[in-house]
């Protein structure tokens, strides 16, 4: 909604694309969150997902990074494979997710803060980032065929401030500068806030969805 000095005007929140019908729904989706942040922001900032070795596995720097000058986005996808079941089920399923972003997305940031990484943009170009120079903030993206309403999720803890996304959210905003210069002004107000907002009418149709999930104390 955006209100004038004549008139209120409502923009309506279109549909998420289509999902790549030949892959499975995680893959797809994430596929789908790094065409969607190259195509309308820059793919120059765009990092696609790496891995380094710990010990004597490996482990992944996230689903995906944004960075632009001191500023940082640390992506957490979560997608709902197979038919959804009851609301409760679904609701459970939420929760569970935003949680375990939650904990992916700090620990990423703990990572990135020991020391620099070398990465991939969207254009295949190697990029070194200077990690622990930059202010991270975090993004869980959730991908469901049917998000369940009027999920009460309360403030994950942690220091990153984190905030949730429908994919279609995700498409919708302008992903560079306004979603990084949005991150950013998480303030500790809004942390005591609820933050995913699953009220019907916000996860209704060409709605937009989106709330804090934690932030510095």
């Amino acid at each position: 909604m955006v209100s004038t000095a004549g008139a209120v005007y409502e923009r309506v929140v279109p549909n998420a694309t289509p999902l790549r019908g030949h892959e499975r729904r995680g893959l797809a989706a994430e596929v789908a969150v790094q065409d969607a942040a190259a195509t309308w922001g820059l793919p120059d900032f765009v990092m696609v997902p790496s891995v380094e070795r710990k010990g004597r596995g490996v482990r992944e720097i996230s689903d995906g990074l944004l960075v632009v000058g001191d500023r940082g986005v640390v992506v957490q996808i979560k997608a709902r494979e197979g038919e959804p079941g009851t609301r409760e089920k679904e609701s459970s399923w939420v929760l569970k997710q935003l949680a375990a972003a939650s904990k992916q997305i700090h620990g990423t940031v703990r990572r990135l803060k020991m020391h620099s990484v070398q990465m991939t943009n969207g254009r295949g170009r190697s990029i070194h980032i200077d990690s622990p120079a930059v202010d991270w903030v975090g993004v869980t993206i959730i991908e469901h065929p049917a998000p369940p309403s009027d999920v009460p999720v309360p403030p994950q803890p942690g220091v990153t401030p984190v905030i949730a996304l429908l994919r279609r959210d995700w498409e919708f905003l302008n992903l560079g500068r306004f979603l990084l210069d949005a991150l950013s002004a998480v303030t500790t107000a809004e942390a005591a806030t609820t933050a995913w907002r699953c009220a019907r009418s916000s996860l209704a149709p060409n709605r937009t969805s989106w709330g804090s999930l934690s932030a510095p104390p």
